[in-house]
């Protein structure tokens, strides 16, 4: 299943469970079947971006003309900088599931919208400052040209991922 194919399946079937839950009789049994869900959903966002950082490895190797010396250096660096970087996605990853959460309930107060926004800003300048960290160890370990060019490549890729995003979520109501 594409990516984006399984992103358009979470969307739907948060629609269909929030749906049953608005119907049901039963607000236990509802509340476990959300949970069912929740976990569900859960796993199959880890699987999708365990594949989505596999394939984007992939390009960024088949794209920046590293050197057999280049890489030695560069690809520990790539490492500790997704390490990282994935603590920053897991945040994003709960701040959609919070915004989801709300989305299907209609509970978004505008408390919870304020901390949200101020989680999604937070999320954002901590992603510039850890690039603008890895940016000086990339440069320790590859050639400036090359380094522009692996954010460029990274840049391009966040901005697929983004859009696809951005189709899936719809607008705080």
């Amino acid at each position: 299943m594409s990516r984006s194919t399984k992103g358009i399946s979470t969307v739907l079937a948060i629609a269909f469970v929030s749906t049953l839950l608005l119907s049901a009789p039963n607000p236990v049994s509802a509340q476990a079947m959300g949970q069912h869900v929740s976990r569900k959903v859960a796993e199959d966002l880890n699987l999708t971006r365990e594949i989505i950082q596999v394939k984007r490895k992939a390009i960024v190797a088949l794209n920046m003309g590293l050197t057999d010396y280049e890489s030695k250096e560069f690809w520990p660096v790539y490492e500790e900088y997704w390490a990282e970087m994935k603590k920053l996605g897991d945040r994003e990853v709960a701040l959609i599931g919070r915004f989801a959460k709300n989305y299907v309930y209609e509970n978004l107060t505008n408390k919870a919208a304020d901390e949200m926004f101020k989680e999604w800003m937070s999320i954002k300048k901590a992603v510039t400052k850890l690039q603008e960290k890895y940016a000086k160890k990339f440069r320790k370990a590859i050639p400036e040209k090359k380094v522009l060019r692996y954010f460029q490549i990274e840049n391009k890729l966040d901005l697929i991922i983004d859009s696809e995003l951005s189709a899936a979520i719809p607008l705080a109501r």
